[in-house]
């Protein structure tokens, strides 16, 4: 059985089970058979089986298929589904790099638009989360390297928010950049209500992703607002200290989770070669995760992480991509 994201792109399904067109009508009326009414059932698609008439839509979850005149096929129909779009408009394709006001600062970030976006459907966000470094972050480098190619062919915007200042990362140099919660919030909020006027993001489909301490981030803050994104995505993250100075602890995480509104769906990647942050971690938040009852994907075979195992390697995005992209169907952003 074929198998198929959601997209505007009209791909059509193998049948499950053809409807019959005709019926056979008593022996003496055989030279004007009957037409029985077509139905479309039992054609698989990601959110389940379409059961409609031929012609007709049906609205699956969020989305939408409609069935052929013929009843052998189904093909997505967006149009059948009402729309969470944002709308925004003005905004240009491409991958550049641009600054928001937060307070008296102004901070840095990157935001890539595929070369196929027009603005007349509402389009997947992904939310990138860099490591712990020093100032500058190189965000516009980070999705170059990571979520371009694969945004550039989905169609989806990647933008990549640089950290503010946390002295007490490296209080002996300079100050690492990262995200806290609590400080980072309602900036990144701002940012989200910025690209949402500049382009038109479905905010079903918004997605976190971090990597190593934008990791710890994307891992808290994912639970504390499971009702605004779709699934959370972490790269050499983990829960790895017993206290929470530094935002990435077992017994905050378990705690936070237990009063989350939505069990968010979670891609936990870690090489097991990483020198840098232990995987021990991912699998310690994985399993924190999963008794909570949260629905957890995990990578944890060797794959191309640089010479210290801590990078991530852009041949798993693909992988990642597919996962983000069929996860929870049915979710609806508040």
């Amino acid at each position: 059985m074929t198998r198929i994201l959601v997209a505007t792109a009209l791909v059509t399904l193998a049948v499950a089970t053809a409807c019959t067109t005709t019926t056979t009508t008593p022996q003496a009326a055989q030279d004007t058979p009957a037409t029985a009414p077509c139905v479309c059932a039992g054609l698989e698609v990601p959110e389940g089986a379409v059961d409609a008439a031929c012609g007709a839509s049906v609205c699956l979850g969020t989305a939408g298929y409609r069935c052929a005149d013929d009843g052998q096929s189904v093909t997505p129909d967006p149009a059948a589904c009402p729309h969470n779009w944002s709308g925004g408009t003005g905004g240009k394709t491409g991958l550049v790099e641009k600054t928001l006001e937060d307070g008296a600062a102004k901070r840095v970030y990157a935001i890539n638009v595929p070369p196929t976006y027009t603005g007349e459907t509402g389009v997947p966000l992904v939310l990138h989360f860099h490591g712990w470094r020093p100032a500058p972050a190189d965000v516009k480098d980070e999705v170059q390297f990571l979520w371009k190619a694969v945004g550039d062919e989905k169609g989806f915007i990647t933008v990549a928010p640089e950290g503010s200042e946390c002295p007490e990362l490296n209080p002996k140099g300079d100050p690492f950049l990262c995200f806290n919660e609590g400080r980072d919030d309602a900036w990144l909020d701002k940012l989200v209500a910025l690209v949402s006027s500049q382009y038109n993001i479905d905010k079903d489909r918004i997605f976190l992703s971090g990597h190593s301490g934008g990791a710890f981030f994307v891992q808290g803050f994912a639970l504390l607002r499971p009702e605004t994104y779709r699934g959370a995505i972490t790269f050499a993250g983990g829960c790895i200290s017993s206290s929470d100075e530094y935002g990435n602890s077992c017994a905050v995480y378990k705690e936070t989770a237990a009063k989350a509104g939505r069990k968010i769906p979670y891609f936990i990647l870690h090489s097991p070669d990483d020198k840098v942050v232990s995987p021990g971690g991912s699998r310690a938040m994985s399993t924190l995760l999963k008794e909570a009852g949260f629905p957890v994907k995990t990578n944890f075979t060797k794959y191309q992480a640089g010479s210290n195992g801590h990078s991530i390697d852009p041949k798993l995005i693909p992988d990642v991509w597919a996962w983000a992209a069929a996860t929870d169907p049915t979710f609806v952003a508040k």
